[in-house]
């Protein structure tokens, strides 16, 4: 594979847009899945995992159903 350097500059962003545009889904999820995959490399290792998400429920309070039984 020949390595290519092209500098342009960062106002002129239409043709990356195009070119993307222009790929087949596949090949543009491969491209996401890659950079996803250097993304997670260059974190530490305990954030490399997904976080535990929780949600507070506010509940009305309600009788306590053993009360007879004490």
């Amino acid at each position: 594979m020949e390595k290519v350097v092209k500098i342009v500059n960062k106002k002129d962003d239409t043709n990356d847009l195009d070119y993307w545009l222009s790929r087949p889904l596949e090949e543009r999820l491969r491209a996401v899945e890659i950079l996803r995959q250097q993304y997670i490399a260059l974190l530490p290792e305990d954030e490399r995992r997904f976080h535990r998400v929780y949600k507070v429920v506010k509940r009305e309070k309600t009788k306590n159903v053993f009360e007879d039984y004490q």
